[in-house]
């Protein structure tokens, strides 16, 4: 055997050898030629994004230049016009100019900043408006030639090397300002709202993310307080009511809605024990009643509901994924969905509670499917048992729609196995061995966890609706705070919570009156039923 091997290709009536190449060769010859393809794709695609970005800014500067013009011929309302729509177009391109050029990104930050002050300054003052203006433009051409910033610190990357900056902090910084202001010291002032603009940065894109509203109020804001506090007199009472404003814009980002593996796990597990009760009480009745024979249209329409739940599920993410790219606020669908399914759990733990005594149980399930023997019609049953399962199934569905995008994936899966799991052994236990659940503990513990989560889901549901800027959050700055209960120090979360523990409250007394009469009643029922037989 030749140690060597050569190939011989004929080409243009030429022969030529070159060694054989081994596998192993031929495949990092293609990793590396794969390698410098996409290489060379993302080098291009990185010099277009750049060459983009600073022909958008260019273009979207021209606004400044028409604002210059304007506040020369002495149109101020002209030249603010025009700034207007430079800081509207603005958002669609501070991303890519902060990752090309984070000092670049500074500078025009600082620059907008000035504008605005000058703007709002009281008296107006038309030469510092235009110097402002004059330097945005200076600092715009800077990042569209490629020079903006670059002897310029970065001061975000410096504060983030001691500091890690919070919403917390941000919300300190306003405070201390409001105190320095009552305190007549407007130097103090300032200075915290430097440290405020300093760190204001690293979280902006945050906010804009979640509310593009109260990302611009805030902007606007701190801009209007510092000319509050350098307009001649200076208008301290609008300062105060701006930081206010500013603080009360913040305050929902300092707590975000958190679930876990217990949240996971007991939304599966009650709505899936729910289920399973019904439909094992539903076969006991029809062995008891003489029509086992029906027991497999129990099972059919069972696995029809699990089916159906399961369209039900990818519908609702289908149409949540659809308007959120819609241009829908995900803060705006995600507090909305969870107040609706914080309805929900109410009633089902108010029926829940209903049914925790046995005769109230034993009353729904032999109106329900006797009801449906009564008719002699099979699909009948069949019905029952795919409309217990589906509703729970639907229910489940929204239930987890409220809490997937504030628990981690691993918590989401966790929670998931440890609920499909304990369903499973129960219902082996339930159905194969027929082992009987204890009702009334079983219904009170559910009944107490549902509201639980319901609860939860109110607190988390406004919150998500603070942050998207729909609802206004007030914080006295003494409320209390739990990230497991899903309180929040706002006004808005607490006055919610503590009306449904008043409701609450009075429907446990009204539902105990309601099973007090039921249990008298079935006592008569059977003493009159004795007295006759014995007759």
């Amino acid at each position: 055997m030749i140690a060597n091997r050569t190939r011989i290709v004929r080409i243009y009536g030429r022969s030529w050898s070159h060694p054989t190449l081994s596998l192993r060769k031929k495949l990092l010859l293609l990793a590396l030629a794969t390698l410098g393809i996409v290489g060379g794709m993302l080098l291009g695609a990185i010099t277009v994004r750049a060459a983009s970005t600073q022909d958008d800014l260019r273009t979207l500067s021209q606004n400044i230049e028409k604002a210059i013009t304007q506040l020369q011929a002495g149109d101020k309302t002209g030249a603010e016009t025009a700034y207007n729509k430079f800081d509207a177009g603005w958002p669609n391109l501070e991303d890519e100019v902060k990752a090309q050029l984070l000092p670049a990104y500074n500078a025009i930050e600082d620059a907008m900043g000035e504008v605005k002050i000058a703007f709002n300054l009281q008296p107006f003052e038309a030469t510092r408006a235009l110097e402002a203006l004059k330097k945005l433009e200076q600092v715009n051409f800077g990042f569209i030639t490629g020079g903006a910033g670059q002897s310029q610190p970065n001061t975000i990357a410096t504060t983030a090397a001691t500091t890690t900056p919070t919403f917390k902090a941000l919300v300190e910084y306003l405070d201390s300002a409001s105190s320095a202001i009552a305190a007549n010291k407007l130097e103090q002032a300032n200075l915290a709202l430097k440290d405020f603009q300093r760190e204001w940065p690293s979280l902006e894109t945050y906010v804009a993310a979640k509310s593009a509203t109260t990302y611009s109020a805030i902007e606007n804001n701190v801009a209007r307080v510092y000319a509050q506090l350098e307009s001649s007199p200076p208008d301290l009472d609008g300062a105060k009511t701006t930081l206010s404003q500013l603080k009360n814009a913040l305050t929902p980002y300092l707590e975000s809605n958190n679930y876990g593996i217990f949240e996971a796990t007991t939304v599966l597990l009650r709505e899936g024990l729910e289920a399973l009760l019904v439909i094992a009480a539903l076969l006991a009745f029809l062995s008891r009643s003489g029509n086992a024979d029906k027991r497999k249209l129990i099972w059919t329409g069972a696995g029809l509901g699990i089916g159906a739940s399961l369209v039900v599920a990818i519908i609702m993410q289908v149409a949540f994924s659809g308007a959120a790219s819609a241009g829908t606020n995900r803060e705006v669908l995600e507090g909305t969905t969870g107040l609706v399914a914080a309805a929900m759990l109410f009633y089902m733990s108010y029926w829940l509670h209903n049914k925790s005594n046995m005769n109230s149980w034993q009353h729904y399930i032999k109106s329900k499917s006797g009801a449906a023997l009564a008719t002699g019609s099979a699909f009948s049953l069949g019905l029952l048992a795919f409309l217990a399962v589906f509703r729970e199934g639907a229910e489940t569905a929204l239930l987890y729609m409220g809490i997937a995008s504030s628990i981690s994936l691993s918590d989401l899966l966790i929670g998931l196995t440890i609920g499909l799991v304990t369903l499973l052994a129960l219902a082996v236990l339930i159905l194969v061995i027929g082992m009987k659940l204890p009702l009334r503990p079983f219904f009170l513990i559910a009944s107490i966890l549902i509201y639980y989560v319901g609860f939860k889901f109110i607190g988390t549901g406004i919150h998500a609706l603070q942050v998207a800027g729909v609802l206004p959050a007030t914080s006295p700055g003494y409320l209390p705070e739990s990230s497991f209960l899903g309180i929040y120090p706002t006004w808005e979360t607490t006055a919610a919570q503590l009306a449904l523990l008043i409701i609450s409250a009075g429907v446990l007394v009204w539902t105990q009156t309601s099973n007090k009469k039921l249990t008298q009643s079935s006592v008569q029922e059977t003493t009159t039923t004795s007295e006759a037989n014995a007759a």
